[in-house]
């Protein structure tokens, strides 16, 4: 692939990908466009169901071609990886962007030493001998924290902890010195220690090796400190945009704001009730007119209801998706209106909202 440091290394144009289903055509991510620069993270947020996985694995093509249909283009260092051929995109995996998932075990393939799952893309991408390939795999292996990795090349997953086998995903994934590391959720099925070594320890490849990452999570904190631009998913749209202190410190949209609200903090006074949002999650395939987190928002007007919002771009970069963003005169006169009868345009009682000062 080409390597002009001047343009982005990802930029996804217009991107739907809908699940083909008795004929019918259900779209899980609609319209998504973005980019990532060379050596930079990108955080991708959102409630379960938001699109967030099938957008990643959209971009690595791990979707069945016979039951998913894809518009709009996913660019990785100028070549357009929808048009791309069989035997092209398997030399791009792995040498060009890797993938790291959400649950180790199911990853790892229960048959097989690490030692040979590990080594496995290292004699395909470079054609090197088996004691070559050993080799690297024990710089691997050390390289990402594994003890006695000579050992441990000889186990099986199940004879690994949950942190161990992730370490081996990670190693797995890194091997070949791919530009883009993408990362889904790499800290789910992990206790808190054990989440901390294995974030730090991908912030601490990337740095080393160069790599442009996205991160998808749903935990703010880890996206907080870890990621360079966030980009908020809901109901398999891109609602919101921007460098990540200024979209966590000022959001415009309406579901961000919910989100932070909805994080559990030690600063909130004992026993205080947890923040949720009210109603659920529009499911991606539903149609509506209006904007598709119109029915859970407090802040909703008849418009909202009437008119699908685009996404806005202001000069600074900031993208969002909503007619009356958060700070504008129009989004606190919805909010008094709303407060004053009770309800939202959409009908919800903005009681369950918990309205605090000042919103």
């Amino acid at each position: 692939m080409s390597n002009s440091n001047l343009a982005p290394l990802l930029v996804v144009d217009d991107l739907t990908t809908e699940f083909i289903s008795g004929g019918n055509a259900l779209p899980a991510v609609r319209n998504a466009s973005f980019s990532v620069d060379r050596g930079r993270t990108l955080g991708v947020v959102g409630e379960s169901g938001s699109g967030k996985s099938v957008l990643i694995r959209s971009i690595m093509r791990l979707l069945r071609a016979s039951d998913v249909r894809h518009r709009g283009r996913i660019v990785l260092d100028g070549e357009d990886l929808l048009t791309m051929s069989g035997p092209r995109l398997r030399a791009t995996w792995g040498s060009c962007m890797a993938m790291v998932f959400q649950d180790p075990m199911t990853t790892l393939h229960p048959n097989h030493r690490i030692g040979f799952q590990v080594s496995e893309a290292l004699r395909q991408h470079f054609k090197i001998s088996r004691n070559e390939a050993d080799t690297r795999t024990l710089e691997l292996l050390r390289s990402v924290g594994i003890p006695e990795p000579t050992r441990r090349m000889r186990q099986y997953p199940y004879e690994l902890s949950g942190g161990m086998r992730q370490r081996v995903v990670i190693a797995i994934a890194i091997a070949c010195d791919p530009e883009l590391l993408l990362a889904d959720e790499p800290t789910t099925a992990l206790d808190v220690t054990v989440q901390a070594q294995v974030l730090g320890l991908l912030k601490t490849h990337q740095s080393q090796r160069g790599m442009a990452m996205i991160l998808v999570s749903h935990d703010l904190a880890v996206v907080s400190s870890r990621t360079d631009d966030l980009m908020v998913m809901y109901s398999g749209q891109i609602v919101e945009y921007g460098k990540t202190a200024t979209v966590l410190n000022q959001p415009l949209m309406p579901y961000t704001a919910a989100l932070l609200r909805s994080t559990p903090s030690i600063d909130k006074p004992v026993k205080s009730d947890l923040f949720t949002i009210p109603g659920e999650p529009l499911p991606t395939e539903r149609f509506q007119t209006g904007c598709r987190f119109a029915s859970r928002c407090q802040f909703a007007s008849e418009i909202c209801i009437s008119d699908q919002p685009g996404l806005t771009e202001r000069p600074d970069g900031r993208r969002y998706r909503c007619h009356l963003p958060l700070g504008s005169v129009e989004s606190s006169e919805a909010l008094k209106v709303n407060l004053a009868r009770g309800k939202t345009a959409a009908g919800l009682p903005v009681s369950e909202y918990s309205v605090a000062k000042g919103a």
